[in-house]
C-alpha cells in the first residue's frame, strides 16, 4: 500500500511538472496513471479537473471535480475550481454558490475570494465585489489582479482617488501591468490630470501596441487636450483594429467635427448609428454637424430621434457640439416643416 501510495505521489508531481511547462496531454496521461492505482484519491481528481479546464473541456472538468467533491466533501479547491467550471459553462448562479461553498470551508483560500470579486463585478454587485477585493488584498497584499479589479470598483462607485491609489500600487508591484497602466488613465483623465493620462496610455500602449480600448481612451485624452489630429489618428487605428465599436466612430466624429471636417464627422456619426440604431449621443452630435452645414431638416429629425432615445440628453451634454442643436431649437432655428 506504502508503495502504491509513493507511486501515486510521484506521478502526481510529475503530472503538476508536466502542467507548469505547457504538456497538458502529458499531466493528464500522469493523473489517469493515478487515478488508476488510487480510485478514492480526491486530490488526483481536483488536479485532473484543473487540466481539464485548461484545454477547455468544461464537461470533462466538471465530472472530475464533482467525484473529487464527492470523495471529500471538505476541500475547499474543488468547490473553488468547480466555480471556475461553471463560470466557463456561464452557469452563474452556480459558480457564485460554489465560490461562497470554498470560502465557508476554507476562509483564507484567497482565490476563492478573488474570483467571486470578479463575478460580483461583472454582474453590477458592486459592494460585495469590493467587500470580496478588500479580503483578498488583506490576504495578498501584492496581488495585482485584485488591486486592478478592485481599483475598476472604485471607479465604478466615485471613489477616484482610492481607484487611483490600488492602481498606482498594481504599477508599484508590477510595472509591466498595461492593464493597471491603462486603468490609471482613465481616473487621472476623470481627475482632469491629461498629461499623467496620457503617459500612462503611451505606456499601456507600449506594453500593447494594438490595444483598442487604450487607443480610444488615448484619443479621449488628446481631444480633451486639444490634440485634434492626434485623436483622429489615435482612433483611426483603434478603428482598423476593432472596426465594430461603435462609440470609437462617435469619438473620431468629434475629433472631425473639432476641426471643422463636417463632411467626415456626420460619415463617422452615420456609422455609429448604424451599427447602434439606438445611439442618442451620435444622433445629437450629427444633428450638430447638419446645422453648421444648414441642413436644418436633416438636423431636426436627428435631434428629435436623440430626444426620443433619451429625454434627459437635451439638459445633460457630454460635448459642447451638440449644445449647438439645443441653442438651434431653443431660437426656433427648427421650424414646423423641419420636423415633418
Amino acid at each position: 500500500m506504502a508503495n502504491a501510495m509513493a507511486a501515486v505521489e510521484t506521478l502526481i508531481l510529475s503530472a503538476r511538472e508536466k502542467r507548469a511547462k505547457g504538456d497538458l496531454d502529458g499531466a493528464l496521461a500522469d493523473y489517469a496513471k493515478a487515478i488508476e492505482l488510487k480510485p478514492d484519491f480526491a486530490v488526483a481528481y481536483n488536479n485532473r479537473g484543473l487540466v481539464k479546464l485548461a484545454r477547455k473541456d468544461v464537461s470533462g472538468a466538471l465530472a472530475d471535480l464533482e467525484r473529487a467533491i464527492s470523495l471529500d466533501p471538505h476541500l475547499a479547491e474543488a468547490y473553488a475550481n468547480r466555480g471556475d467550471a461553471h463560470k466557463l459553462a456561464g452557469d452563474v448562479a452556480a459558480a457564485l454558490d460554489d465560490y461562497t461553498r470554498a470560502i465557508a470551508l476554507r476562509p483564507t483560500l484567497v482565490v476563492a475570494h478573488l474570483n467571486r470579486a470578479e463575478l460580483h463585478r461583472k454582474l453590477g454587485n458592486l459592494q460585495p465585489a469590493l467587500d470580496d477585493f478588500d479580503r483578498t488584498i488583506q490576504l495578498n497584499p501584492s496581488s495585482v489582479p485584485a488591486l486592478c479589479n478592485r481599483g475598476l470598483v472604485k471607479r465604478a462607485i466615485g471613489d477616484l482617488a482610492g481607484a487611483l491609489a490600488d492602481f498606482s500600487r498594481g504599477i508599484e508591484l508590477n510595472p509591466k501591468s498595461a492593464e493597471s497602466r491603462m486603468n490609471r488613465g482613465t481616473v487621472r483623465r476623470a481627475l482632469q490630470d491629461l498629461a499623467g493620462a496620457l503617459a500612462d496610455f503611451d505606456a499601456a500602449l507600449a506594453l500593447k501596441p494594438d490595444w483598442p480600448d487604450a487607443l480610444n481612451n488615448r484619443g479621449l485624452t488628446r481631444q480633451a487636450a486639444g490634440d485634434f489630429p492626434g485623436a483622429v489618428a489615435d482612433f483611426s487605428r483603434a478603428i482598423e483594429l476593432k472596426p465594430s465599436v461603435p462609440v470609437t466612430w462617435n469619438n473620431r466624429g468629434l475629433a472631425h467635427h473639432a476641426q471643422k471636417h463636417f463632411d467626415a464627422a456626420i460619415a463617422d456619426y452615420t456609422k455609429a448609428i448604424t451599427m447602434k440604431p439606438d445611439y442618442a449621443s451620435a444622433y445629437g452630435n450629427r444633428s450638430a454637424a447638419r446645422i453648421v452645414q444648414g441642413n436644418m431638416k436633416g438636423a431636426a429629425a436627428d435631434f428629435k430621434r436623440a430626444v426620443a432615445l433619451d429625454p434627459a440628453i437635451a439638459n445633460d451634454m457630454d460635448f459642447d457640439q451638440f449644445a449647438a442643436a439645443i441653442t438651434a431649437n431653443a431660437r426656433g432655428l427648427f421650424t414646423a416643416d423641419d420636423f415633418d
